[in-house]
């Protein structure tokens, strides 16, 4: 990867409502390290809203389920990642805001979560 190509994504990562505006998203990596605590369990919604959508991810109007994902199946591994792509360079959507609704990895409500080290958005090129 160019250091342009990452200048550019750190540059929309730091300021992702600039101009108040969507951003087309092509793919997004997630990374969890920690054995127990490195399985992925969460809903990645996204949402266009012009203002704050707060956190209410069960309004339809306001949020989009992007994926779910959940490793928790798996076997454990001191590390596991995610990348969260479109088949034939489409992108993912286009959003202002995301959300991550984790859940526990191990046990019930207030169990063990997931340790995430790096969550990372890239967006779509520009045509």
């Amino acid at each position: 990867m160019s250091s342009e190509r990452r200048d550019n994504e750190r540059n929309w990562a730091d300021s992702p409502t600039e101009g108040n505006t969507n951003k087309s998203i092509a793919r997004i990596n997630t990374y969890a390290s920690g054995n127990t605590r490195a399985r992925q369990s969460f809903v990645l919604y996204g949402s266009s809203a012009a203002s704050d959508p707060g956190w209410n991810v069960a309004d339809a109007t306001v949020f989009t389920p992007v994926i779910t994902v959940d490793s928790r199946s798996g076997e454990r591994t001191e590390y596991e990642a995610t990348s969260i792509r479109r088949s034939a360079g489409k992108p993912l959507g286009s959003f202002r805001w995301l959300v991550w609704a984790a859940s526990p990895t191990l046990g019930e409500i207030g169990g063990q979560n997931t340790t995430f080290e790096e969550m990372q958005v890239i967006p779509a090129a520009v045509k």
